[in-house]
C-alpha cells in the first residue's frame, strides 16, 4: 500500500482531502484503508470531530457519512446529519453515502433508487458487499428489471462472490434466471456443472436442502426439486426452530400484511384505475379485490394486496409489449401513489405487472381467451410465468359492463357472483383465516400444478419452522389435496412435527 496513507506527522484530515480531491479516480486506496482499519476510522473521525466547524468540503462531509454508516458508528451519524444537510450535497460520492446511509437506516426505496443511479455511472465505488447487498434487496421487492443488469454484471465480475452468498448458489440468481444474457447464462451454465456436485455434498441443513430445492425447480428438474424437499422436511427439528431463510416473497408479503392499510390500498387501486381508463383500458377489480368490494363494500382488513385484471383483446394481444411499457409509464408518471418499483413478469407473449411501493402492492393480470387452445370451451386464462410453469386461473367467458360498488363505478365482470364463485368456490360469502389463492382457488387448472407445488411446500416449510400450526396444516391438506408425491418419511414426519406444534401450543 502506498506510504502516504500510513502518516505519522500528517494530519489525517487533510490526508483524506486530498486523497479526495480527484473523486472518484483516486479515492479507493482511502476508502479500502478506512474499511478496513478500525483505528484509522477512530483517528478519522477524531479530526474530523475536532475541526467540524470549519470543513467546506463536500466530498469530505459525505466520506464521513459513508465511513461511519461502514462502521454503524450512529452517535457519529446523528452529529453529522445535525451539522450537515446532506441533500445538499448533490455529487457521485454524496448520492452513494447517502445510499449507503439508507441501507442502514432500512430505508429501502430511498436506497434502491440512490444507489441504483451511482451504480449505472460509478461502478468502482462498490465493495462486493455493497454489490450482494444490492442485489438482496432488488430482489426483496421485486425489481426484476433492474436486477436483471445488476446480476450480469455480478456474474461477469464475481461470479463466486455470488456463488457462496447465502450458502447456496443459485437462490438469488436463478429467480431470474431467464432474464439473464445469453453470455452470462452460459458463463453461470459453466458453473453450475462444475459446482453441483459439491452443493450437493455441501448442503448438511434444512435450510440447504430446501433452498437447494429451488434451484432444482427453476430448472425444472422436478425429480430433484422433490428429493431436496425431502431431505429437508426430514431434517427440521422442531427442538431447534429458526426463522432464518424463510422464503423471500412471503417474507417481504408477510411485511407488508403487517402494515396493510386497507383504505390507503383502495385508493391507490383507483387512482391506477382512473389512469389505465383515461388511456381506453377497462382494467378491473379482481380477486380479493373484487370479493371484498362486492361482499363487504371495502377491501377486506386481513388482506395484503390488491389484484386488478385487463382482458386481452386483439389489439393488445398483437401489441402486449408496447401497451405494458406504455401502462407503466402513465402510472409511474402519473399515480398520486408514486410506484417506484415495478415488476414484469412476462415469458414473451404472457405479462403480469406488479406495482409496488413502501405500504401498497398492486397486481394487474392480463386474461387471455382459449390460452390453452382448448376446443369447444372458451375460457379466460389470467395470472403469470412462474419459473417455467404457469401459475394461472381460469374463469368461463365472461365479458364486462359498468356497476357500482362501494359508491364508485367501476368495470366488473358481468356475473360478478359466479366469478367469485369460480375462484372461491361456494364459501366465498364466509370469511377465512387461511386461504392462499396460489393453493386453494377451484379455477387453478391443471397445467399449474407445479406453480402450486412450489408455492404450497416453501410455505408449509416456513410454517413449521415458525411453529405455526393453522397455517402449516393448512398448506399440508392443500399439498395432499393436488397430490404432491409425499413420501410415507416424508408425511409421518410432518405429521409427527404438526402434533408436537399443536400439543405445545
Amino acid at each position: 500500500m502506498n506510504q502516504k496513507l500510513c502518516p505519522t506527522q500528517l494530519n489525517y484530515l487533510d490526508l483524506v482531502s486530498n486523497e479526495l480531491r480527484d473523486f472518484p479516480e483516486n479515492n479507493s486506496e482511502v476508502l479500502n484503508l478506512i474499511q478496513s482499519r478500525k483505528n484509522s476510522f477512530n483517528r478519522f473521525k477524531r479530526e474530523f470531530l475536532k475541526n467540524i466547524d470549519s470543513i467546506k468540503n463536500k466530498n469530505l462531509k459525505a466520506f464521513a457519512l459513508l465511513v461511519s454508516t461502514r462502521f454503524q458508528d450512529d452517535d457519529f451519524l446523528n452529529i453529522l446529519n445535525t451539522k450537515f444537510d446532506y441533500d445538499l450535497l448533490n455529487n457521485e460520492l454524496a448520492n452513494f453515502a447517502k445510499g449507503i446511509y439508507y441501507l442502514h437506516k432500512k430505508e429501502n426505496f430511498k436506497a434502491i433508487n440512490l444507489l441504483w443511479k451511482i451504480f449505472i455511472d460509478n461502478k468502482n465505488l462498490f465493495t462486493k458487499d455493497d454489490f450482494i447487498a444490492l442485489n438482496d434487496l432488488l430482489q426483496y421487492f421485486g425489481v426484476s428489471s433492474k436486477q436483471n443488469e445488476l446480476l450480469n454484471y455480478l456474474l461477469n465480475n464475481f461470479p463466486y462472490e455470488l456463488v457462496y452468498h447465502q450458502k447456496i448458489v443459485f437462490f438469488y440468481t436463478l429467480i431470474f434466471y431467464d432474464q439473464i444474457t445469453i453470455f452470462s447464462k452460459n458463463n453461470l451454465n459453466s458453473l453450475i456443472n462444475k459446482e453441483l456436485d459439491f452443493l450437493y455434498n455441501y448442503s448438511k441443513t434444512a435450510d440447504d436442502f430446501q433452498l437447494l430445492a429451488q434451484y432444482f425447480y427453476n430448472f425444472n428438474k422436478v425429480e430433484k426439486f422433490i428429493e431436496c424437499n425431502e431431505k429437508a422436511f426430514l431434517l427440521l427439528n422442531i427442538k431447534n426452530p429458526t426463522t432464518k431463510h424463510l422464503n423471500n416473497f412471503n417474507t417481504r408479503i408477510d411485511n407488508v400484511r403487517n402494515t396493510f392499510n386497507p383504505q390507503l390500498c383502495l385508493d391507490s387501486v383507483n387512482d391506477v384505475l382512473d389512469i389505465l381508463n383515461n388511456m381506453g383500458i377497462k382494467a378491473f377489480p379482481d380477486g380479493g379485490t373484487l370479493l371484498g368490494l362486492y361482499r363487504d363494500g371495502k377491501l377486506m382488513d386481513y388482506d395484503h394486496d390488491a389484484d386488478l385484471g385487463i382482458l386481452v383483446n386483439n389489439e393488445i394481444k398483437e401489441n402486449i409489449k408496447k401497451i405494458t411499457e406504455n401502462i407503466i409509464q402513465e402510472i409511474d408518471l402519473k399515480s398520486k401513489y408514486k410506484f417506484n418499483i415495478f415488476s414484469v413478469h412476462s415469458n414473451g407473449f404472457y405479462y403480469m405487472i406488479a406495482l409496488r411501493s413502501e405500504l401498497v402492492c398492486i397486481d394487474i393480470i392480463y386474461y387471455h381467451q382459449n390460452y390453452f387452445n382448448e376446443e369447444n370451451n372458451t375460457k379466460y386464462y389470467g395470472g403469470f410465468i412462474k419459473k417455467w410453469c404457469p401459475m394461472f386461473w381460469c374463469y368461463d367467458d365472461f365479458y364486462l359492463t359498468k356497476q357500482t360498488l362501494a359508491n364508485k363505478e367501476y368495470w366488473l365482470p358481468n356475473n360478478i357472483e359466479k366469478q367469485l364463485e369460480q375462484v372461491y368456490g361456494l364459501t366465498w360469502k364466509q370469511h377465512l383465516s387461511n386461504w392462499d389463492s396460489s393453493v386453494s382457488c377451484p379455477n387453478i387448472p391443471p397445467q399449474s400444478k407445479y406453480a402450486v407445488f412450489d408455492t404450497g411446500i416453501n410455505s408449509l416449510y416456513d410454517n413449521l419452522k415458525l411453529n405455526n400450526y393453522e397455517r402449516a396444516n393448512y398448506y399440508y391438506n392443500e399439498l395432499q389435496r393436488w397430490e404432491y408425491p409425499f413420501t410415507d418419511a416424508m408425511k409421518n414426519h410432518i405429521e409427527n412435527y404438526l402434533q408436537q406444534i399443536k400439543n405445545n401450543k
